[in-house]
């Protein structure tokens, strides 16, 4: 009997070593929503960016980084989704995969995006590209 109490107290503490762990996971993710919900509310009515890019932290997209932002799209699947800064293009934004497909023999992708313009303002709309030789061309 004591040992099975002593294997209960060591799980329980295991648990709780997982939770204490998980715990700011849980925080990140819930912050995370909150600024793609503020960017979305932000584009829909048409809102000034107002510094509010500078306040994600998200991820910096610059033409160094083409070769992983090619990737996102060539695994993309429909309902996949990212926040980024584009420094090439000055806004920040969060966009989702509506539709995977094919033209021409190249895999073509169409995003939903909310974003904004950095000092400008906010919208949202569709963007629809194909896969070039390095990179997706965008209409």
């Amino acid at each position: 009997m004591r040992l099975s109490v002593a294997r209960a107290m060591r799980a329980l503490g295991a648990l709780a070593a997982v939770l204490a762990l998980s715990a700011p996971l849980g925080a990140l993710a819930q912050s995370g929503q909150v600024l793609i919900n503020q960017v979305m509310l932000k584009a829909q009515q048409g809102e000034a960016e107002a510094g509010f890019c500078a306040t994600t932290g998200w991820r910096v997209e610059t033409p160094a980084t083409l070769a992983a932002n090619t990737r996102f799209y060539d695994v993309a699947r429909v309902g996949s989704a990212k926040t980024f800064v584009d420094t090439a293009g000055s806004y920040c934004a969060y966009l989702r995969v509506e539709e995977i497909y094919s033209d021409a023999g190249r895999r073509c992708v169409r995003v939903q995006m909310w974003s904004c313009k950095i000092g400008g303002s906010c919208a949202s709309g569709t963007a629809q590209g194909c896969r070039g030789d390095q990179m997706y061309d965008w209409k």
